[in-house]
C-alpha cells in the first residue's frame, strides 16, 4: 500500500457550453400594483451559452489518496481533491439576471451579474496498469 499527497493546478479549456433553463417571462405594467407580472414558467433544453463562458479557466488543486499493487505493475488507486478555481467561468461583459425578493406581501428585483467561480471536491478510483 502506498499512500500519496499531491499539491498542483489544472487548466481548463473549453470545448461546448449548454445549459437547461426554466423562463419566467416578465411584463412591466403600470397596472400591476409591483408593476410586473409574468407568465408561467416555460422549460428550455439545450440552450447554446458557448458565447457567455471563457475558453479558459485555471484552479489550484490539493488532494491525497492510496494505491494497492495488486501485481506487477497492476495498481488500485483512490484519491479525493480540492479544487479552487481562479478565474470566472463565466465572462465579466456576460448578461445580468433578475432576482426576485419577497419582504412580506411585496416582491422587490434587481440585477445580479453573471459572475461564477467554481470550487470543487474530487474523487477518483480506478486501476493503473
Amino acid at each position: 500500500m502506498t499512500y500519496f499527497g499531491q499539491i498542483g493546478g489544472n487548466l481548463f479549456i473549453k470545448t461546448s457550453a449548454k445549459a437547461n433553463d426554466e423562463v419566467k417571462k416578465l411584463n412591466y405594467s403600470v397596472t400591476s400594483p409591483t408593476g410586473i407580472t409574468y407568465a408561467s414558467a416555460e422549460p428550455i433544453d439545450k440552450i447554446n451559452i458557448s458565447n457567455q463562458v471563457n475558453l479558459l479557466t485555471a484552479c489550484g488543486s490539493i488532494g491525497a489518496g492510496a494505491e494497492y499493487n495488486i501485481s506487477g505493475s497492476t495498481s488500485l488507486y483512490g484519491s479525493i481533491h480540492y479544487q479552487h478555481h481562479f478565474m470566472n467561468a463565466t465572462k465579466a461583459d456576460s448578461d445580468y439576471l433578475i432576482r426576485q425578493k419577497r419582504e412580506g406581501t411585496n416582491y422587490t428585483y434587481s440585477q445580479f451579474p453573471n459572475a461564477m467561480k467554481l470550487r470543487q471536491i474530487v474523487f477518483a478510483i480506478g486501476i493503473l496498469f
